[in-house]
This record gives C-alpha cells, sequence and structure tokens, in this order.
C-alpha cells in the first residue's frame, strides 16, 4: 500500500518481458539484463522429453475477438484471437505433451513463447518459480512512533507507540539473520519522523554495510518528511546512497492541510526551502510519496506538472485510508470511482506527453507487473509480498508481515529463526480467495486476492474483498491489456520503459 517509487528502483536490471499472440504471430518483448540474472539454457530452451502443460488461465474479454490469457498462479499472459487460443487450447488438450523433434522451428517457436510467458509447466515447474529476480527481504525498520508533524490522517498513530524507539539488538540480530539467509538486504528507515533519531539510522547502516561484506548486497531507503535535512544528515545519504522518500500533498497550503506541522514552518515551506538549499540531491535520490484526500484531488494533475518542472523523478499516489487518525477524517476520503477518474485524466496526460519526465509509480507498477515474471513491486506480487519478500520491525520491537495496518493479523513469532511463519497464513487466504471472492476474476493472477491490509481496514476480515482496490486493479489492467492488443504505440508501456531504463527489442516468433 504504502510502499514507495524508489524501493522498486533497484529492481529495474532485472529482465521485463511481454508476450503477444495476435493474428498467428507471437511477438516477445524482452529488456534488461535476462542472461545476467540466469542461465540462457534455463530461461530460452526447451529439451527434448521435457513434459509440457498448460497452466490453469483465466481469459479477459478485451473487445473485437481478442483476449488476454492470464495464468490463474502467476502473473504470466498473453493477448491472442479466439482462434488462436483454441488452437494452443486443443494443441494442450490431452494434458502433458512431451517435446521432441518432430516439432519443427515453428511448434518449437511456439512452445518456448509459451513457457517465457510463464503460461507453461516444464516438468511440473513454471519459469517464474525458477528465478529470484531480487534480494529476497525488504525490511523496514519502523525507528520510532514519535514525530514531530501532526497528520490528521497519519495510519501509523498509535498513543502506544508515540514514545516507543526500536530497539537497536533487536535490530541487528535480525539484519545478521536475514543477511546469513539471503543474498542481500534493502533496509527502509521509516516511523514516525525516522531523522528524529539520526545517531540511531547511522549506527543501523555502518552495522549492516560491515555484516554484509563485500558479498552480501544492501541497499537504503528513508521515508521522511524533510524537516530535519541538515548538511550532515544529507551528507550522510548520500554517502550511503539512499533512495529518499519525501511526504508532500500538493504545492499549495490548502492540499497539504492535513499535514499539520506541531511548530515552525508549514510542510510545503520545508520542501521549498529542501529544495533550494539540497535541490541537486533531491532531484537525484528523491521521490514524493502523496497521501491523496478530497483535500488535493482536484489538484493533483497540476501537482505532477509541478514536481516535473522541479526536476522531481517520481511520485506515488497513496489513497488515505481510514487506519490509525485517518479512522477519523472519512470525509475527506476519495471513492473508487473519483480515483479512477483521477488515474484516467493521468494516463491521458501521459498520451499526450504533458507528463514524460516525472514517473506516476500508481500508474508504472501497474505496467511493471505486466512486463516482469514476478512483480517488482511486493504490494502488486501474487499473493502479497507480506511476510516473504517484505518484514517489519514496529518501534515496540515486534515484528509483522506488512506495517500497512496495526493488526495482529500481521503479527510474527518473536523469535528471529521464525521470522516469516505466517507465509502459510497468507498463501491459505490467497486458495481461499481464488475459489471463493475472486472465483470469477479474470485477473486474479495479477491480483492474488488484493491487498489483505485494506481488506482488514475497511472490514475487520482478512478474506473479505478489498472493494477499493479490486476496482482500481480492474480498470488498470483491463486498460494496459487493451493497450497492448490495439494500440500499436503502446503509449504506457512506452513511457515505463523510457522512465525506467528498460533497453528493448520486439521480436517476432511464429505460432503454430
Amino acid at each position: 500500500m504504502w510502499l514507495l517509487w524508489w524501493i522498486r528502483a533497484i529492481f529495474l536490471h532485472v529482465s521485463s518481458h511481454i508476450y503477444q499472440m495476435d493474428t498467428g504471430v507471437l511477438n516477445c518483448f524482452f529488456g534488461g539484463n535476462m542472461n545476467q540474472i540466469m542461465k540462457k539454457e534455463v530461461v530460452g530452451e526447451i529439451y527434448n522429453g521435457d513434459r509440457l502443460t498448460f497452466v490453469p488461465h483465466r481469459l479477459l474479454q478485451l473487445g473485437e475477438d481478442k483476449i488476454a490469457v492470464i495464468s490463474e498462479n502467476s502473473s504470466g499472459w498473453c493477448v491472442t484471437n479466439i482462434e488462436d487460443y483454441l488452437q494452443i487450447k486443443d494443441f494442450f488438450s490431452k494434458g502433458k505433451v512431451v517435446f521432441d523433434n518432430s516439432f519443427g522451428d515453428k511448434r518449437t517457436d511456439f512452445v518456448q513463447s509459451l513457457w517465457r510467458s510463464d503460461l507453461l509447466e516444464k516438468n511440473g515447474t513454471c519459469l517464474s518459480q525458477l528465478i529470484q529476480p531480487f534480494p529476497s527481504v525488504l525490511l523496514v525498520l519502523k525507528i520510532t512512533g514519535n514525530c514531530n508533524f501532526n497528520c490528521s490522517y497519519c495510519y501509523d498513530y498509535s498513543d502506544a507507540r508515540v514514545g516507543t524507539i526500536i530497539p537497536i539488538d533487536k535490530v541487528k540480530e535480525t539484519i545478521s539473520y536475514v543477511l546469513s539467509q539471503n543474498r542481500g538486504l534493502n533496509i527502509v528507515m521509516h516511523g514516525g519522523e525516522p531523522l528524529l533519531h539520526f545517531p540511531l539510522i547511522k549506527e543501523i547502516v555502518e552495522f549492516t554495510v560491515k555484516a554484509a561484506g563485500t558479498t552480501k548486497r544492501t541497499n537504503f531507503f528513508i521515508q521522511t518528511n524533510g524537516s530535519l535535512f541538515s548538511k550532515e544528515v544529507v551528507a550522510f545519504l548520500d554517502k550511503y546512497n539512499f533512495f529518499v522518500g519525501l511526504s508532500l500533498d500538493g504545492m499549495t497550503e490548502k492540499s497539504n492541510a492535513c499535514r499539520a506541522v506541531k511548530s515552525g514552518a508549514t510542510c510545503l515551506e520545508i520542501f521549498n526551502k529542501n529544495i533550494k538549499e539540497y535541490g541537486k540531491f533531491l532531484r537525484r535520490r528523491a521521490g514524493i510519496v502523496c497521501t491523496l484526500s478530497q483535500r488535493n484531488l482536484e489538484e493533483f494533475p497540476n501537482f505532477v506538472l509541478w514536481l516535473q518542472d522541479l526536476g522531481i523523478g517520481g511520485i506515488t499516489i497513496s489513497p488515505l485510508v481510514p487506519a490509525g487518525k485517518g479512522a477519523q477524517t472519512t470525509s475527506d476520503l476519495i471513492s473508487s470511482d473519483e480515483y479512477i477518474k483521477l488515474l484516467d485524466v493521468l494516463i491521458n496526460m501521459i498520451k499526450t506527453k504533458e507528463i514524460e519526465r516525472i514517473s506516476v509509480e500508481s500508474i508504472n507498477k501497474f505496467v511493471s507487473s505486466l512486463v516482469g515474471l514476478q512483480a517488482n513491486d511486493l504490494c502488486h506480487s501474487n499473493p502479497c509480498g507480506a511476510g516473504g519478500d517484505f518484514l517489519a520491525i514496529d518501534s515496540k520491537g515486534n515484528y509483522r508481515a506488512c506495517d500497512c495496518v496495526y493488526h495482529d493479523y500481521f503479527l510474527l513469532d518473536n523469535k528471529t529463526t521464525c521470522i516469516f511463519n505466517t507465509r502459510s497464513k497468507l498463501l491459505n487466504r490467497r486458495e481461499y480467495m481464488k475459489n471463493h471472492a475472486c472465483v470469477n476474476c479474470a485477473i486474479f493472477g495479477l491480483c492474488g486476492g488484493g491487498c489483505i491490509a485494506e481488506a482488514i481496514t475497511n472490514t475487520g476480515v482478512a478474506e473479505a474483498l478489498p472493494e477499493k482496490s479490486c476496482k482500481v486493479k480492474k480498470f488498470f489492467y483491463r486498460t494496459l491489456l487493451k493497450e497492448y492488443a490495439f494500440d500499436k504505440e503502446r503509449p504506457l508501456f512506452a513511457y515505463y520503459s523510457r522512465l525506467a531504463g528498460v533497453k528493448s527489442r520486439l521480436n517476432e516468433k511464429a505460432v503454430v
């Protein structure tokens, strides 16, 4: 829900692949450094004797005779016409197909393209199950429950956490354990306001770098209101290549009315001061995280253009949620229809190239989940990344599978070696959603049942349908897949590719 645009930036070296079956041709779109991530023979080769099965899938009608074929259990997909789909289905109608030299070049290309689209199982395994495109743990450290702002919608606020500071011994123990089990670690300094305890952040970073040595990859992020920036702080963040998320809701005081400070300059005044004093640093390392409410909904498109003119690289939209203090600000909530209307406006601005140099990550994360075999955004993975790729330590020292809502559903065993023991709960929830609330949804493989935190926030029940994000996802994936099927320019894919730095080429593959 809150994951920031810059968290995904470190994953952009991972190759992206899109596949389309269209009028008898299967087009393959590759980007990045695929062969640096996995061996060529694993990705691109089907060998004699391999047993091939068409995966369970669902169909999304796109118009005319075009459909999207979407894997039920992963983000694998293709766009095809009904006649070609029926040929594919007939080809695999007897279940397992054993590959041999009699297939011929065209049929071999066809089979390998389906394999690369994650729509085939080879000897019982899909391609997405064979790759690990990024370090497997994103560790969010809730440095403190305290903050020098008094935001009326703060989802994180609790009287019980205001005076708490994350226990450093627990942090070091966790970092050591995760590094011993994984090839890398991404750490987010969060809060409250984490820079209230800058010496503690320094200690954590220096410990992590030493523990990682030269064999483990580490990346650091910080979510901050920016009010405590100084030359010392900025120099430290720059030295350790921090990605910085700055909280800001608009370019006017009215749009930032919910982001009240306890004393001193306003949120907007602080941002303008930081741009003036640390502009070069922020343009290289910072993105904006905006809480969307009725206060800034109308202004938002112009806000994006304003940030683009300032040279800011990205912005993430986080619709206000009724959690924490936000439970008392329901009049400021926006509806799913209002959010979709805004997204439609932003999409049109991208198509007309008004928005060109700033990444609207709330759009690009949907494109990202289509162009990769595994979603780069852990909140858009299938299943949810909580408790698997994602772990949080709150300011009281508790392990949590997700930080989006403080609910016992996400509490983990406090033993370090057992920190991922709720994964089975999340997987069971996914299976329940697949067979109940989401049983007739074509995009289930791209969604996995939606955001558990949103379901709990709105209903108190994890197995409930997160209606707002559900409606938004249906809008987005249909929009993107229709663009891919009918628009040769594919402006949203091109926008993502350009801003993500993905170099791609389109190769045609014959379909039987």
